[in-house]
């Protein structure tokens, strides 16, 4: 059995109330009230009835009205206070609930695994409890207080006709377990439903996402992408209809026949009172009991809906707990949380592949990389260089083979220590909706002395200027998402602010992953100018396909479909006439016409 079906409907409930501890408030208030909004009518009638059968007059008229007031002064107040409550938990306490859901749901992607994270399974699981489950949560809530009121009235006005004739009560309990097994059968139905479409709601969110994408505006207003994806999302939504319409019949039938059952009570109900009371031909019993039918009929309705809404909310914890109960195995792994000052890092024939039985993305890759040296990686798209940052990341870990830091297994540290000594731009980085401070630190800007790192990282990459010059100075919003007065960059100033953060890192180990793809010539020179000169006692590594970074570096590692196919420095390669050679000549002669 997967991990996330060993919770019981129990676990369950109590993940929702430990969510917010006033539920269990409204919960007894709910049954208190409305055990005594179903039962005060029917005494009421029997009292009233008896009171003017009794005294037929003016004064037992005068008594009855007093206490039909009386009565309609409870609802009343019995109104306000469910409308205060209902307005409590709509607006406060369901925003609570979906805010700690979602905090703990973006608290595992934490412990995720890459590969795991990576995966479209897990990625359709996570959006579905992202977008539904802190709504199928309350309406699980709501639902398992609708049934424990209306068991309680069931029990009160059931012990009433328990008096009167037993077989009422045996009849609504076999409809009660008829109704319980068609609403579990099509609740089982809905979610099958929900499941096959799971793939067709997350690429329909896709889709609508990218019509909200500026980045994508210009594609879609100057070309036909727009009616590519119209036509796609026209599709999906054919898919999602199908799926729907293909249980669509036996769902209704079965509806149908639930309905009849339920329906079926105050009938028979009814027919067993008269029965029963017409031997003695008592008023008042016929009155308040009659009363009491169309109550209990109700009553068992409105349960047999709450079971099936329970039923269909419970069904859906499954979304939940499929990705608070994912597994994680890197993330976990290891002991040590405290590192030595880096010396090397070791990495010895080294194997990986994304996916068993696939052809190796690296393959037999060993080498040493001690405390202050330069690294270039070197090669052709594909040749594996993105795949090794993640592996001295610990992102994923070698398929064979081991990696070393200072003769310490990787295995045996955690992810989070090995994760602190490299600073690291990526190839595919991101701007965030924070101030330009908060990019550079990835963190609150918290002191004068971080102030003072960030300006001048910003020096560094040729950034000061701009931003000395706007109001809010490093306290201006990247963007226009969150903040009309957000600041906009152009591809290379982005690029600079993310490599802006190397130099705000006390990391021992520098790693830029294609950092200058957006720069043009003299901007790139420049950076990299800095970079060398503000690593000068630590170690860097760096992936381009720009040659002319590698010419200052102490090794050299060209990659080609995931081996090392050359290493040395540059002068030694060049000396070798291979590979790495003829690319370097070929991407200077280009240069060179450029030039011309």
């Amino acid at each position: 059995m997967e991990d996330y079906k060993k919770h019981s409907v129990l676990s369950y409930l109590k993940l929702i109330f430990s969510l917010d501890k006033r539920l269990i408030g409204v919960l007894f208030i709910n049954v208190i009230s409305s055990l005594t909004w179903n039962l005060l009518p029917i005494g009421i009638l029997a009292y009233m009835t008896k009171i003017y059968q009794k005294n037929p007059t003016k004064e037992g008229f005068q008594m009855v009205f007093w206490i039909i007031l009386a009565n309609t002064i409870y609802h009343l107040i019995y109104a306000v206070i469910i409308h205060l409550i209902d307005y409590e938990m709509d607006s406060r306490v369901s925003r609570r609930i979906e805010y700690k859901l979602s905090t703990l749901l973006y608290s595992k992607l934490d412990e995720v695994d890459y590969e795991v994270y990576q995966s479209n399974d897990f990625l359709n699981h996570y959006e579905k409890a992202l977008d539904d489950g802190a709504s199928y949560m309350f309406g699980t809530y709501w639902s398992f207080t609708e049934i424990i009121e209306e068991l309680v009235q069931i029990l009160s006005v059931g012990t009433i006709f328990a008096l009167i004739s037993p077989w009422i009560i045996l009849y609504v309990f076999v409809v009660g377990i008829l109704t319980a097994v068609i609403f579990r059968i099509t609740t089982k139905i809905s979610w099958l439903v929900s499941e096959k479409n799971a793939q067709h709601f997350r690429e329909r969110g896709y889709i609508k996402r990218l019509f909200f994408l500026k980045d994508a505006s210009i594609d879609l207003k100057s070309t036909t992408l727009s009616d590519l994806y119209l036509d796609m999302n026209s599709e999906i939504g054919d898919k999602i209809i199908g799926n729907i319409r293909h249980d669509f019949s036996k769902r209704a039938i079965l509806n149908v026949l639930g309905g009849i059952a339920t329906e079926s009570i105050i009938a028979v109900a009814l027919s067993l009172i008269a029965f029963t009371t017409m031997k003695n031909n008592n008023i008042v019993i016929l009155a308040s009991l009659v009363a009491a039918a169309s109550t209990l009929a109700d009553i068992v309705t409105g349960l047999t809906s709450s079971i099936a809404r329970f039923k269909e909310n419970v069904i859906r914890r499954f979304d939940v707990y499929r990705v608070l109960d994912q597994p994680c195995v890197l993330e976990k792994e290891g002991t040590i949380n405290t590192l030595p000052d880096f010396k090397e890092i070791t990495f010895d024939h080294v194997h990986f592949s994304y996916q068993a039985n696939e052809e190796k993305t690296l393959n037999d890759i060993s080498f040493r990389i001690e405390q202050g040296q330069k690294i270039a990686i070197v090669g052709e798209n594909g040749a594996g260089k993105t795949t090794l940052v993640r592996l001295f990341l610990k992102l994923i870990e070698p398929t064979e083979g081991a990696i070393f830091y200072n003769q310490i297994p990787y295995k045996d540290i955690q992810v989070k220590t090995i994760r602190k000594t490299y600073a690291t731009v990526f190839q595919n980085y991101q701007i965030y909706s924070f101030s330009v401070a908060e990019n550079i630190l990835l963190k609150k800007l918290e002191t004068k002395d971080e102030e003072i790192k960030v300006i001048e990282a910003l020096k560094k990459v040729g950034l000061w200027e701009k931003i000395s010059h706007l109001e809010k100075g490093i306290n201006t919003i990247c963007t226009k998402e969150f903040d009309k007065d957000g600041v906009e960059f152009s591809g290379g100033e982005r690029q600079k602010l993310v490599i802006a953060r190397v130099f705000v890192s006390s990391a021992p180990i520098l790693i830029l992953d294609e950092p200058n793809s957006a720069l043009d010539p003299l901007a790139e020179k420049h950076i990299f100018d800095e970079i060398f000169s503000y690593a000068i006692d630590k170690t860097l590594i760096f992936i381009s396909h720009r040659f002319s970074t590698t010419i200052h570096a102490d090794k050299i590692y060209l990659f080609e479909q995931g081996s090392i196919l050359e290493q040395g420095t540059h002068h030694e390669l060049m000396l070798k006439n291979g590979e790495y050679k003829r690319m370097f000549m070929t991407q200077a002669e280009k240069y060179q016409e450029e030039a011309e």
